[in-house]
Formats: C-alpha cells, structure tokens, sequence
C-alpha cells in the first residue's frame, strides 16, 4: 500500500503545489497530476493497481504510459521523504 509520510506539511505558493519533508525540511513540488496522484493516495493510502487504474480512467491515458509516469513520481516521491512505497 503506498501511504503518506506521517508529518508532511502541505500549501500552495506562487500557484505550485508543494509538500514539505518533516525529515528533511525539503520541499517537493507538484505539478497537476503528481497533485492528483498525492490526493488520491489520501491519509488511508491507496493500492499502486487501483492508483494506476483511476488514473488512466482520468487522464485517458494508455495503460503502459501511465504505470511508467506514477512509477517515475513515486519514486522522486519516496526520495523526497514524503511518500511510503511498500
């Protein structure tokens, strides 16, 4: 289950979407659709399947492209200390 790290501060500025690592007071920028993804995953966390499925049913976008493009970002994700991959 992919989950949020426990602490991580989230806000707006200059119309960007960014998250602050407690762990490391590094921020992490979203654009449109890593704000989608991070919604989506929520405070209960989200299965990778289901998070991949809603997305291309969203986006309408092939399957193939959008497991590499939400692989892509929860990795930078994970590294950026702000999201828990299992």
């Amino acid at each position: 289950m992919i989950s949020r790290v426990d602490g991580v501060v989230e806000a707006e500025i200059d119309g960007e979407r960014v998250l602050l690592a407690p762990s490391s007071l590094t921020y992490f920028g979203l654009n449109y659709v890593g704000s989608r993804v991070w919604d989506l995953v929520g405070e209960e966390g989200k299965d990778r399947a289901e998070l991949i499925t809603e997305l291309c049913a969203e986006f309408d976008i092939d399957l193939r492209t959008c497991e590499l493009d939400v692989t892509d970002f929860l990795l930078a994700a994970e590294q950026a200390e702000v999201i828990r991959l299992p």
